[in-house]
């Protein structure tokens, strides 16, 4: 798989849109229909529904945090090693790289491609 692979599947803005925001707004209103539903008491709609959005907020920011730092180390990774990077990338396999572990695959290749570069007696680190 290519970087730019990696940024358009999974660490775009599209991608955080249509698999956190969307998924929350949608069981956001879903959730206060139904509780709506059951019980007709404005009230506690109102008290529901507030803590029904501060939990899909919460879910949606925290994922999209998340998605910032997978974002962060790709840009670095893409900046600073490159080559071997790329290398790195197109010699996993496709079930090594999945949505659920992209964060942690893409820190494990970024700490192979540094203990490699250690071991050259250049130090194979640009700066």
């Amino acid at each position: 798989m290519t970087p730019e692979a990696i940024a358009d599947r999974w660490l775009s803005l599209r991608c955080w849109l249509q698999r956190s925001v969307l998924p929350a707004a949608l069981a956001t209103i879903a959730f206060v229909l139904l509780i709506r539903e059951i019980n007709g008491s404005p009230s506690s709609v109102d008290h529901a529904a507030v803590l029904i959005a501060f939990g899909a907020l919460y879910f949606v920011l925290f994922r999209g945090g998340h998605i910032l730092m997978i974002r962060s180390l790709h840009g670095d990774m893409m900046k600073h090693h490159e080559d071997a990077y790329r290398a790195k990338l197109g010699a996993l396999e496709e079930g090594e790289l999945r949505r659920s572990n992209l964060g942690f695959t893409l820190a494990r290749v970024k700490r192979d491609i540094l203990v490699e570069a250690l071991k050259k007696p250049d130090l194979g680190l640009k700066k």
